[in-house]
């Protein structure tokens, strides 16, 4: 009888032993701490996300992993600064919000249909769907309430609102809005929103700014025409002068592939685009004073994100974590 309580003992022990060796790393407990300077791959499974870190001063890596009932396998993720919108293609799972750099914290949006364009420092902004019309929608990161931002458009097989830009100089955030009657740019300082009509054709492309300016590079939908820089400084509902564009000299088709930018002067930009279905990811420099583009280089790699940290640009990759280092080309980070 001693024996068999003892082992009944050594067994129970070694279950508590295996148990908390499972739960290392899950949750919101310590080790899931990501520093801003921590470089993330992730992993989807059912019900698990698996986050596979690099810190780019220490080397340090680190595999965490999150349970929760609303990840699925073939679960969406959009990146956004530091945050990321989770969309589930189970009906059952909602939407929701995750901070892998505020101790994984989830945040649930208790429907579908949301779409995450663009970040500040204290909110984001969120697109939410419905069946007949489209709302904007922000996100207060400190007291974690979502509200309307009363703007609204009507859903036509043309609608689409583009990932925008936050522009930390000027307090600006620009978007692009398509519908069957053309595109529009959407601007938001604190709250206030101010639209107005860019073009009579539908256009697609990527926002983003260099100093002062907001840059939209553009084509038609169909991708039939040449690329257009247009260079927005100021949006007036009183004035009819519409922003300037420009015709780039390039025969890619980067206006829906272009992942993220930075500045490189004053006048030059370098533009990070993902192509060949995902597989091939290339370097421009953008010179707005003459408008030119001029391709730099490229690499098969397939990609997950884009990363600034400490004003380097990192590549996430599916399997590798990569540099831009000064010379414009790719280092593989080991």
């Amino acid at each position: 009888m001693k024996y068999n309580k003892y082992f009944k003992m050594v067994i129970s022990f070694t279950i508590l032993l295996i148990a908390s060796l499972i739960c290392t790393n899950c949750g919101n407990d310590n080790s899931s701490v990501i520093d801003s300077e921590t470089l993330i791959m992730y992993k989807l499974s059912n019900k698990k996300l698996t986050l596979y870190t690099k810190n780019v001063n220490t080397d340090k890596s680190n595999k965490i992993t999150f349970r929760d009932k609303s990840i699925n396998k073939n679960s969406v993720i959009t990146e956004y600064d530091n945050c990321w919108l989770l969309n589930s293609p189970d009906d059952n799972q909602k939407d929701q919000l995750f901070f892998p750099y505020d101790n994984g914290k989830f945040v649930s949006l208790n429907e579908k249909g949301y779409s995450l364009i663009g970040a500040s420092s204290s909110s984001l902004i969120l697109v939410k769907y419905d069946d007949t019309d489209w709302n904007l929608m922000m996100y207060n990161i400190e007291n974690e309430e979502l509200s309307n931002l009363n703007f609204s458009s009507k859903i036509d097989d043309k609608s689409r609102v583009l990932r925008g830009s936050f522009n930390k100089t000027t307090d600006k955030f620009l978007s692009i809005y398509t519908n069957q009657n053309g595109t529009y740019l959407l601007e938001i300082i604190n709250s206030q929103i101010t639209s107005i009509k860019l073009s009579e054709e539908i256009l697609n492309g990527y926002i983003t700014y260099l100093d002062d300016k907001f840059l939209f590079i553009a084509s038609d939908i169909n991708n039939t025409k040449p690329i257009k820089l247009y260079l927005i400084e100021t949006i007036n509902l009183n004035e009819s002068t519409l922003p300037k564009s420009y015709n780039l000299d390039i025969t890619e088709n980067i206006n829906n592939s272009i992942l993220a930018s930075t500045p490189i002067t004053n006048d030059e930009l370098l533009l990070i685009s993902n192509e060949n279905g995902g597989n091939l990811l290339s370097l421009y420099k953008l010179n707005i004073n003459n408008t030119s583009i001029k391709k730099l280089t490229d690499k098969n790699i397939q990609t997950q994100g884009v990363k600034q940290i400490n004003n380097e640009n990192y590549i996430i990759s599916n399997e590798d974590f990569f540099k831009i280092n000064n010379a414009l080309q790719f280092e593989l980070l080991k």
